[in-house]
């Protein structure tokens, strides 16, 4: 959203359950893990916000995109993948820092796991 937040929401309700800052610019993509633990962050801030769920606690910020996140995603086995304007996916280790990166010829406005796991896509 263009008011940097994260919020979470009660699914059945629709109550505002908590509101999560920390970025300074448009959040244009958020994900929950499979086990409903973590949430992740993408902004045009360039960076990824990894948050706990329960509490709203941010855990971690990743920093290495060079452009505007449009897209993250986290997979079954809890990498977190984020997809930006430098036309790169990014793999960061779910715990540490490291990526690996892989190009595309544009901007990455959406990923995508199986439920499974195996599998990723990225458009």
């Amino acid at each position: 959203s263009d008011d940097k937040l994260v919020m979470i929401h009660n699914a059945a309700t629709g109550e505002k359950i908590r509101t999560l800052t920390g970025h300074v610019d448009t959040v244009a993509s958020v994900a929950f893990s499979l086990d409903g633990m973590r949430i992740v962050s993408g902004s045009w801030d360039t960076n990824v916000n990894i948050w706990d769920a329960k509490s709203g606690v941010k855990v971690r910020t990743l920093r290495g995109q060079w452009g505007k996140v449009w897209s993250v995603a986290i997979s079954p086995d809890g990498n977190i993948v984020s997809g930006s304007s430098e036309c790169l996916v990014k793999i960061w280790n779910g715990t540490a820092e490291e990526h690996t990166r892989h190009p595309h010829q544009s901007d990455i406005g959406k990923l995508q796991f199986s439920d499974y796991g195996g599998q990723g896509i990225t458009g």
